[in-house]
């Protein structure tokens, strides 16, 4: 999480999906004091139609995007005030996107979910899917309607080794938001409540949120047929939760991938979610603000202890 950073980054096809990702980001833009940049892709082609396409094709299609999107941010900066810049280039979407994102060093990429109301049967779009798994910043995927951006944080834990990552950008949103933040987990069979080890690592993860003043609440569900996603949107939505903090997988080779569980969240979810990658995830500044969010080590090392076993 990159807290200080101010500059937003959509991209935008004019589609309903990404016109509902301008309207989150004018509203996370007013939170943040930040810029809006918004970004539209004209679409690079196979090898034979990028060789009937003209340059002077791609200069047409450009300076007219050009000015659709500059209407576009003017019309918001006019009526929100919210400074707003626009990009338009040629490529693949997913690549242009990182790329853009990277030169801004943004802070956020909000991307609209194009899936119909959580529809089954549905998978995250190829650009979605690798944005979120290659960004180097965090990447929001919108729902609508939507709440207040960041304040009641759903936390989904587990026992991954990205889990300490994913508790530290917790708990700089909830300082930089004064938002609470609820912890939610499920039991596997056989092993009982207390002497589990995601409760363990609940318990302390609970506590130093508590001492370091964010309100916290946590919730461990027993054994159940339920898909584990489906538990942690059934628990979002019953606190009215605005938002929730994924964090994707790391294989070995360093590769980042969202698996089953993230991919059904995303889809199924009706509130926004947060994906961080691991380099989304470690600020320049991490060991700073480790230090300032926990300097006794309570919860990072009790963390570790765990991922270490």
């Amino acid at each position: 999480m990159k807290p200080e950073l101010k500059d937003i980054l959509v991209p935008v096809d004019f589609q309903e999906s990404s016109m509902r990702a301008a309207e989150y980001a004018v509203q996370l833009a007013q939170e943040t004091q930040g810029t809006i940049h918004f970004l539209y892709v004209i679409r690079k082609l196979d090898y034979f139609g990028e060789m009937m396409r003209s340059s002077s094709d791609i200069e047409k299609i450009s300076a007219f995007a050009e000015d659709k999107l500059k209407e576009f941010a003017q019309k918001i900066e006019t009526e929100k005030g919210i400074p707003c810049k626009t990009h338009v280039v040629h490529g693949k979407v997913h690549e242009e996107t990182e790329n853009k994102a990277l030169e801004l060093n943004a802070a956020f990429i909000v991307i609209g979910d194009n899936t119909q109301n959580g529809e089954k049967n549905s998978s995250v779009g190829s650009n979605m899917a690798h944005i979120i798994s290659h960004s180097s910043c965090p990447v929001l995927v919108t729902k609508y309607p939507y709440r207040h951006v960041f304040n009641k944080i759903v936390v989904p834990l587990d026992l991954s080794s990205e889990t300490s990552t994913q508790i530290r950008n917790a708990i700089t949103l909830a300082k930089k938001y004064n938002a609470s933040v609820h912890l939610v987990s499920a039991l596997i069979a056989g092993v009982k409540h207390k002497k589990s080890r995601i409760f363990k690592k609940m318990e302390e993860t609970q506590k130093t949120l508590v001492e370091n003043k964010i309100e916290c609440f946590s919730k461990l569900y027993p054994k159940t047929e339920t898909p584990p996603y489906q538990v942690v949107l059934e628990y979002a939505y019953e606190i009215q939760a605005d938002s929730i903090l994924l964090m994707t997988h790391n294989e070995k080779r360093g590769d980042n991938y969202i698996g089953a569980f993230a991919q059904n969240l995303i889809i199924e979810s009706k509130i926004p979610v947060l994906s961080l990658t691991a380099a989304a995830g470690d600020s320049e500044n991490a060991e700073a603000v480790q230090k300032f969010i926990d300097p006794f080590g309570i919860i990072f090392g009790a963390i570790q202890k765990e991922e270490n076993k």
